[in-house]
């Protein structure tokens, strides 16, 4: 009796840890997505919004911030940068925007790979201040909600955090052929709101 008793309370303990396990769910961008970031820069708060126009072979958006400029453009990532670059250009002035060397929004899949499977990276930062080279390791993985046309998802991330001091870190996709900023904190800080689409 004493037994049957145990082997039901065990039973009862699996069915409730199986059931709190949180199931992550898979994305994937395509053309005529639209992601919304909130963006602080230097105290101010406003969206930045990218629409995705194509996908291969190189990988296109428009983009639209809600500062008092209302700054926008276009970039083009192509193809050898998104397999291979670690230098991210995050600073947008306007017009259209060719990179060959560089990405933005999305980790090259050289970075991503590395994160994943040794643990750390080495990425260089653009801007019109000059450059520099910040070390990052793994930090982690966790499951992080996202609105997808007004539905929350929990998706799989990667953590990564600079080994260097600087306080900087991200929060990417955990899918190696997409390895989208989800969050990133570089002085100045930017956060996925939503994924809308048609």
């Amino acid at each position: 009796m004493v037994k049957r008793i145990l082997w039901m309370v065990g039973m009862v303990a699996v069915a409730v840890l199986t059931g709190c396990k949180t199931q992550s769910t898979s994305v994937s961008i395509s053309e005529n997505h639209q992601l919304v970031y909130n963006l602080n820069f230097g105290g101010s708060n406003y969206n930045f919004i990218v629409e995705v126009l194509s996908k291969s072979p190189s990988l296109s958006f428009n983009y639209a911030m809600t500062n008092g400029n209302n700054t926008s453009g276009k970039v083009t990532i192509m193809p050898g940068a998104l397999d291979s670059a670690r230098v991210q250009n995050n600073y947008f002035s306007g017009g259209d925007l060719v990179l060959d060397q560089e990405t933005t929004v999305w980790l090259s899949k050289r970075v991503f790979n590395e994160l994943s499977s040794t643990g750390k990276t080495v990425m260089e930062f653009s801007s019109l201040f000059g450059s520099e080279t910040v070390n990052f390791s793994k930090t982690g993985e966790e499951n992080f909600e996202i609105s997808v046309n007004g539905t929350k998802k929990k998706v799989s991330t990667i953590l990564a955090s600079d080994t260097d001091g600087k306080g900087y870190s991200y929060r990417i996709l955990n899918n190696p052929s997409e390895p989208l900023i989800l969050e990133m904190n570089l002085g100045w800080s930017i956060g996925l709101k939503e994924i809308n689409f048609n």
